[in-house]
């Protein structure tokens, strides 16, 4: 895993390479800021500016040992309690076959075709903390998270794009009740196939 301007990419062996974006902010569904408005990293930790309607707030993102990355949020108002992130994998490299498996439940086969444009959120999940991808090539990608979560699998595909979005929405822990700082941690954890 490497930090980039962008978030944390992570390679599977032989399925690609995908990135972990920085996280937008929402309020209860009210506000929504899409991208920070500055961002920059030095290799070893991910700094992030937030605009309007979330002036002010930052996020400090590291990676730790074990495939952890710790995103720390500061001066957040008492209105925001959840973070979104998500990345894209390749549908080619998934169908026919991949799996999705939310909290150790039963695994759920991506389907191999595209629904229609009302069914793009093909798999969900709500009070989820952890996530597994299996490929049809014995890869396997676990993403573990510090905070419950909602988690969805995106079907692109009914937009006549290449690829399936892994969509997450973590909850805002506070450090301290009604503190402006909140951690979460993301464990990412990549078993590559039998050679």
């Amino acid at each position: 895993m490497t930090l980039t301007s962008k978030g944390v990419r992570c390679d599977v062996e032989s399925t690609g390479s995908f990135t972990l974006g920085i996280p937008a902010l929402d309020g209860r569904g009210t506000h929504l800021a899409p991208i920070p408005s500055r961002t920059q990293t030095d290799g070893k930790t991910l700094t992030a500016v937030y605009g309007p309607p979330f002036d002010g707030v930052t996020l400090a993102a590291k990676i730790l040992a074990g495939g952890q990355v710790e995103y720390t949020f500061e001066h957040l108002p008492a209105d925001l309690h959840l973070a979104m992130c998500g990345f894209n994998l390749p549908v080619e490299s998934l169908v026919p076959g991949a799996t999705v498996t939310f909290d150790g439940g039963t695994p759920m086969t991506i389907p191999a075709v595209a629904g229609k444009t009302n069914q793009e959120v093909m798999l969900a999940s709500l009070h989820v903390r952890k996530v597994e991808i299996k490929w049809p090539s014995g890869a396997s990608l676990n993403l573990t998270t510090s905070a419950t979560c909602w988690f969805g699998i995106q079907d692109a595909r009914v937009w006549f794009k290449k690829y399936i979005s892994v969509c997450l929405t973590p909850s805002l822990q506070r450090d301290v009740p009604d503190g402006e700082k909140a951690t979460l941690v993301m464990t990412l954890g990549v078993v590559s196939p039998a050679p």
